[in-house]
């Protein structure tokens, strides 16, 4: 899940139960309708994509995901894939690139709205999908019990 992921981290509470916050967080993610939820020692993996959740939904632009819980540094340090939104994207637009393409006389304007067609299906996806899934992750590690 290394290529086409976007990465990033939230610190969380001195106070809060590593092995709490990781259930919690996997609790969270079945309640938002995310597949194959997975919880192990300090880490959640999960599914959402395409065709796992509604249209609307904020993980519909990643496939997969990773929530990693550092004790020692008090991060929730997330990895989400965004593989198959780029794949399809991609597929997608040179289908229709290709029967526009022999349909216009091979007109030099087909390539410009290929261009444009991919950043506006990937680029506003993920513009609003991030924002709205670090959102998420925020409420979700900010309502998490608290043990010790």
């Amino acid at each position: 899940m290394r290529s086409l992921a976007y990465k990033g981290s939230l610190e969380f509470d001195d106070g809060a139960d590593t092995a709490l916050l990781v259930a919690h967080l996997a609790e969270c993610l079945r309640r938002a309708g995310a597949a194959s939820v997975s919880a192990a020692h300090a880490s959640v993996s999960f599914r959402g994509g395409l065709f796992r959740v509604t249209p609307w939904h904020m993980l519909i632009a990643f496939d997969r995901g990773e929530l990693i819980v550092d004790e020692s540094t008090h991060e929730v340090r997330y990895r989400v894939s965004v593989q198959h939104l780029v794949i399809a994207a991609t597929v997608m637009l040179t289908y229709v690139g290709a029967l526009a393409w022999s349909e216009m006389k091979h007109s030099l304007v087909v390539p410009f709205f290929i261009v444009f067609g991919w950043l506006w299906l990937v680029g506003a996806n993920l513009l609003v999908a991030i924002p709205r899934f670090k959102d998420f992750l925020r409420k979700a590690v900010d309502s998490a019990p608290v043990g010790r």
